[in-house]
């Protein structure tokens, strides 16, 4: 088992295989392969070489992951032995990049999504308060304890526009 690399002048594509090398550059070279190998093997000035061989078939994937990190300018679209945590990486970043350029689309699925199911919704929030209200009632009094001035400042504010408006409203002569 071997870990090679086709390369150009200014690309190259890292690969690993269980057969033999020659087999597996014809596989490369096959008028049905889907492989990113293909963007260097249609220019007539590509080689290969081979970077390592004799790896245990358990080591494979992680042999072949060093080499695709310490050589640039790959042409690879997927990183060989990921693992869970840079696939759940990978996913989150696909969907976050996914909803910003497609907010509008993103919005009209939710509210269908909460429009068809709102009895289901409306139950499970009634069952999970019913479940939970002496912690939710507990956050609450914290909050309002820890934001008792802010609160009480914008209370204030709010009756002093409305005071003002009030004022303005009876110049004016509207009630």
């Amino acid at each position: 088992m071997s870990v090679y690399k086709l390369y150009t002048a200014d690309k190259c594509y890292i690969g690993s295989t269980e057969l033999t090398i020659k087999e597996r550059l014809s596989l490369h070279k096959n008028s049905k392969n889907k492989c990113r190998s293909k963007l260097i093997m249609c220019e007539s000035d590509w080689d290969w070489e081979v970077l390592e061989t004799d790896i245990p078939l358990d080591q494979l994937r992680i042999r072949e992951r060093y080499w695709f990190d310490t050589t640039e300018n790959k042409v690879n679209k997927n990183r060989p032995a990921i693992t869970k945590e840079e696939r759940r990486t990978s996913i989150y970043e696909i969907n976050k990049e996914y909803r910003l350029n497609n907010r509008e689309k993103e919005k009209e699925r939710h509210k269908k999504y909460k429009e068809k199911h709102r009895e289901s919704i409306g139950s499970k929030n009634r069952e999970y308060y019913e479940k939970n209200k002496e912690s939710i009632c507990a956050k609450k009094r914290e909050d309002y304890q820890r934001n008792k001035e802010i609160i009480s400042a914008k209370k204030k504010e709010k009756y002093k526009l409305a005071k003002e408006r009030r004022a303005n409203d009876k110049q004016d002569g509207v009630e």
